[in-house]
């Protein structure tokens, strides 16, 4: 298994504070390099003189009915300076492929009069 680490270092972020403000994030991406699916997620942000620290771990499995990698679960878990504690769980199912279809139609032009 690959695992990649990554840290943001320039602003905009990908994830903001309720102010307005860029909130940096590091983590990590589990890769099968055989096939490079992704396996596992992990996004953390802050630090020990953050107001808020986070950490959100989402784990794939193969989907046998659409033929891919989906997630299976997230695992969230936000903790405050002040010893607040939130941990959250989800969980996935059901998966549903939507197919949409385009079609175009060309009339000639009209001949002048």
């Amino acid at each position: 298994m690959w695992v990649i680490q990554y840290r943001e270092r320039v602003t905009p972020t990908l994830i903001g504070d309720l102010r307005g403000g860029n909130v940096f994030a590091r983590g990590r991406m589990w890769i099968d390099p055989v096939d490079g699916r992704l396996v596992r997620t992990e996004v953390l942000t802050g630090d020990e003189d953050s107001q808020m620290r986070s950490q959100t771990t989402v784990r794939y499995r193969p989907d046998g009915e659409l033929g891919i990698w989906v997630p299976h679960d997230m695992q969230e878990r936000f903790e405050s300076r002040d010893g607040r504690l939130l941990e959250a769980t989800a969980t996935y199912s059901q998966y549903q492929q939507f197919n949409v279809s385009v079609g175009t139609s060309v009339s000639p032009p009209a001949l002048p009069k």
